[in-house]
């Protein structure tokens, strides 16, 4: 998270998780945190709202989304950003130009497994990042990533270049889209 210029997670893994997306590294910059969250349903408890940098949470809703509930969520510091909605989530291009125009060209995504379906099928990936740890969950687990819409092999996501290394316990993987 400090050499990122933000993270994003969806409303799942907010209302899931309750994460602050800040940097742990003691020194470190936080990034800018923003939430895809096309009705505003963030609980208002939640602590990514509560930060003392509020001003850098973005939560993108949709255009539709409730005026008062935007008005309240700014009045807390956080910035409200109105978004297209087509397919009933967020759009990733107008969002991604709306964050380069803010100065944000790098952006990190640890959403759940739709936020990764989304962003993959959108082709807006360039990096990613497999940790891999000594654990088996089975099919009990939550999907790294939901269902992407594909019926071969053949077209499956390509990861190029996969240097693995160690990361404590675990594995990471890294590879180029």
């Amino acid at each position: 998270r400090n050499e990122v210029g933000a993270v994003l997670v969806g409303l799942g893994t907010v209302k899931a998780d309750d994460p602050q997306l800040t940097c742990r590294i003691a020194g470190g910059r936080n990034p800018w945190r923003i939430v895809l969250d096309s009705g505003l349903g963030v609980p208002l408890s939640a602590k990514i709202l509560r930060l003392s940098d509020a001003r850098k949470t973005i939560i993108a809703a949709g255009a539709g989304a409730a005026p008062a509930r935007t008005r309240g969520l700014e009045a807390l510091g956080v910035r409200g950003w109105r978004l297209p909605l087509p397919h009933q989530q967020v759009a990733w291009r107008p969002l991604l130009k709306k964050l380069a125009r803010q100065g944000i060209v790098s952006m990190m995504i640890e959403g759940g497994g739709a936020t990764a379906a989304s962003a993959l099928r959108e082709r807006i990936v360039d990096k990613i990042f497999f940790f891999y740890a000594p654990k088996i969950l089975g099919g009990d687990a939550l999907p790294m990533v939901e269902k992407l819409g594909l019926r071969r092999v053949k077209q499956a996501i390509a990861v190029n270049d996969l240097p693995v290394t160690g990361s404590g316990d675990d594995l990471m993987v890294a590879g180029y889209l």
